[in-house]
């Protein structure tokens, strides 16, 4: 009986190349929060080094953790460190409101 291996799963370059504009743009030690928004998306959550937010979202977990591993950003999960790192700008809060901000 043979063991059954896992298909590797390549990062679409599009999402690698968002991430690691992100951390170019807010500071090398960029966080990457890995989390499911449904059942066919994951959000790659980025905290830059300055507090910004910003996201990427792809197809699936296995997807996600392959764009964070061939990127520039560090895999994390949320803490209370990371969480008391984020500084929301008006931006950020108007698109988390969505309609209800215009």
């Amino acid at each position: 009986m043979s063991e059954e291996s896992t298909p590797s799963v390549t990062a679409p370059a599009r999402a690698v190349a968002a991430v690691d504009r992100f951390v170019a743009a807010h500071g090398e030690a960029a966080s990457a929060v890995v989390e499911g928004v449904s059942c066919d998306k994951v959000r790659i959550t980025l905290v830059g080094a300055d507090g910004n937010l910003g996201d990427v979202i792809v197809r699936d977990a296995a997807t996600a953790a392959a764009v964070v591993e061939a990127s520039t950003a560090t895999g994390a999960e949320w803490d209370r460190e990371l969480s008391g790192s984020v500084t929301l700008t008006r931006a950020n809060r108007a698109r988390m409101a969505g309609g209800r901000a215009r």
